[in-house]
């Protein structure tokens, strides 16, 4: 039997994590006052930061604390987002997933937990974790769905889109609508970012089908709605995208920069058609509601001088037509220039019910009811009127009944902590509305 002292737990927990009952085996302890002392040595060794200690699966996991492994400054990247402590208790996790990832390397459930640790410490592990994942379950849609989403984020449009086509096939239009609803509509984004608008527009209009009866749906989504829109025109199809952008004008809630940007393409699509009044009416409209968009009066300004262009006898057609074609490119170009200033509203229309929402909610929830504080209470709630300062009130409700999904399930999972903090969890909705 292994004599209980200091040096010999500490030796036990130099090289892999152990559970207690672990410690206890391997020290050899069959003495009910031994296991006492041995509990109390290791509550002392957390308190002056010996050793390492994780939750795992409702159980205790310590290890030793050497000085080269413990992060004495968080990486400038993640300065705003995760406190030393935070950023410590993150790469704890890492090395004790990879330790049972070395002793069962196929377990899904283990390279999600890993995966999810990574996020927002290293991109490219995350990666790695997540290609594992579909390499052991090729099946796993939503894994191929967030792959493409992070991806997304780093501009990374043709892995993106190899990604949402991989999701879009493993999933059922019948089963999980609102999944696939969501592959239509960034495929069709991401072609359209791409500037191959036949490609956008059929995967556009594949949504179309797929998704909402049509009033709603001229209420839910706007960045997609204008996004659609505008490959319309940009596919040179005026009469499609006049119909689009009149019903866009009817939607009460429509932001203002959004309404002038539905404006503007209105008198582009009547421009398109050579109607030149009606096309002058939307653009000065737009110019009287934003006239500090210099983009606005350069358009006029392109569609004034095609009104008054003459058609001389002595000019050969194609000429005067190669002019319109010129005029029409440049107009797209400015066009596209001003709507790109519309990514955030894009990027919440699209991103907000998944990686958004059920992400950045359960990345903050989840490390709280590990251990909860009152300090990370107002941490949370200031996370929370941060992130959503700039919603549409539509997608504000559709955030806080997320934020309230999502605490209620650790109603169950964590009784004892939520019989503390649960209250003031909820208390936060309010503030939210």
């Amino acid at each position: 039997m292994a004599q209980i002292t200091s040096a010999n737990i500490l030796k036990i927990l130099s090289a892999t994590w152990h559970s207690f009952d672990e410690i206890v085996i391997e020290l050899q302890i069959y003495d009910s006052q031994d296991i006492k002392y041995l509990k109390l040595k290791l509550k002392e060794f957390v308190r002056k930061n010996l050793i390492k200690l994780i939750y795992y699966r409702r159980e205790k996991y310590w290890k030793s604390k050497k000085p080269e492994n413990t992060p004495l400054k968080v990486p400038n990247m993640l300065e705003d987002v995760y406190e030393l402590e935070e950023y410590v208790e993150r790469t704890n996790y890492i090395d004790f997933y990879i330790q049972l990832l070395n002793k069962d390397p196929h377990n899904i459930n283990t390279w999600k937990e890993l995966a999810y640790y990574y996020k927002g410490i290293d991109s490219s592990k995350e990666n790695l974790c997540l290609e594992r994942i579909i390499d052991l379950d090729p099946f796993d849609e939503e894994t191929w769905q967030y792959l493409a989403f992070k991806y997304i984020k780093e501009k990374d449009f043709d892995n993106a889109i190899k990604y949402l086509k991989s999701a879009y096939r493993l999933a059922s239009d019948e089963l999980d609508p609102e999944f696939n609803l969501i592959n239509l509509k960034l495929l069709g984004f991401l072609y359209y970012w791409k500037a191959d608008y036949q490609k956008a527009l059929e995967y556009y209009e594949s949504a179309f089908e797929l998704g909402w009866d049509s009033e709603d749906f001229y209420i839910k989504d706007l960045g997609f709605l204008i996004s659609l829109g505008f490959s319309y025109e940009q596919y040179n199809q005026p009469d499609k995208a006049i119909i689009h952008f009149k019903k866009i004008l009817k939607i009460s809630s429509i932001p203002i920069k959004s309404f002038v940007a539905a404006l503007i393409a209105l008198g582009i699509a009547y421009w398109m058609k050579e109607n030149y009044d009606k096309a002058i009416k939307y653009i000065e409209k737009a110019i009287e509601l934003d006239p500090k968009e210099d983009t606005l009066k350069v358009i006029l300004k392109f569609v004034v001088k095609a009104k008054k262009m003459p058609l001389d006898e002595t000019l050969e057609k194609t000429t005067y037509q190669n002019q319109i074609e010129i005029n029409k490119n440049s107009i797209l170009t400015l066009l596209r220039s001003m709507i790109s200033r519309l990514d955030k509203l894009i990027e919440v229309s699209e991103f907000s019910a998944t990686i958004h929402y059920k992400s950045f909610i359960n990345d903050i929830i989840k490390p709280f009811f590990r251990n909860p504080s009152n300090r990370k209470i107002r941490k949370l709630k200031t996370s929370l009127e941060k992130y959503i300062e700039d919603l549409p009130d539509v997608k504000r409700v559709e955030f806080i009944n997320e934020y309230y999904r999502t605490i209620k399930r650790y109603k169950d999972m964590q009784p004892s902590k939520w019989k503390k903090w649960g209250n003031y969890l909820l208390k936060i909705i309010p503030i939210l509305r």
